[in-house]
């Protein structure tokens, strides 16, 4: 009997298991895709803001963010005075919370069969009273507007500023979706 057509097999094998566990791992890297990235956030004025579809390829937890271009702000102080400086009392609430922006995220799921229609079902609504700091960038500081769980599949964000926020009129802001790393993906929402 000859052994080299048995190692064959089993480094064949080998490197087939080998190639679906990177495979299965990198489903885990795999962020949304999201269009467009970002959208403007004009402060002035209620009202939607422009859609973003998303494609999640994985079971994912997507973070919806407000986010203020840290280049819009005079000073520092006037960036902590408007939006806050991520400082807590003793009770965990914000000693500083800065300038309050309303904000109501709907999610809907859409489903594009092979024929007929296009379908959207409304998945989630959430109003959302921002405030403070939660996040900083490399050019932006960032405000968390709330985040689901959602299975793979498209989906669209609806982002509407439910209120005027005059003191943050003038600031350039954008709306973004991505995905937490923060929060991983609820299994028992994944089905």
């Amino acid at each position: 009997m000859n052994p080299t057509p048995l190692r064959l097999r089993a480094g064949g094998l080998a490197a087939a298991l080998l190639a679906a566990g990177i495979a299965a791992g990198c489903t885990m890297l795999i962020g949304p895709d999201v269009t467009p990235p970002s959208v403007p956030a004009a402060l002035a004025v209620a009202g939607p803001l422009a859609p973003m579809d998303v494609t999640l390829y994985v079971c994912d937890h997507a973070q919806v963010l407000l986010r203020f271009d840290m280049h819009g702000f005079a000073t520092s102080a006037e960036r902590e005075r408007l939006l806050g400086d991520g400082s807590r009392k003793a009770d965990g609430s914000l000693a500083n919370p800065g300038e309050r922006v309303n904000l109501r995220v709907t999610v809907t799921r859409v489903e594009r069969p092979w024929f007929g229609p296009e379908r959207q079902v409304v998945v989630n609504t959430w109003d959302a009273a921002t405030s403070g700091v939660s996040s900083y960038g490399e050019s932006y500081v960032g405000r968390d507007v709330g985040g689901i769980t959602l299975p793979r599949g498209r989906y669209r964000f609806d982002v509407t500023l439910l209120a005027p926020a005059p003191a943050l009129a003038q600031m350039p802001a954008s709306v973004a979706v991505g995905s937490s790393f923060k929060l991983g993906p609820d299994p028992a929402k994944c089905g």
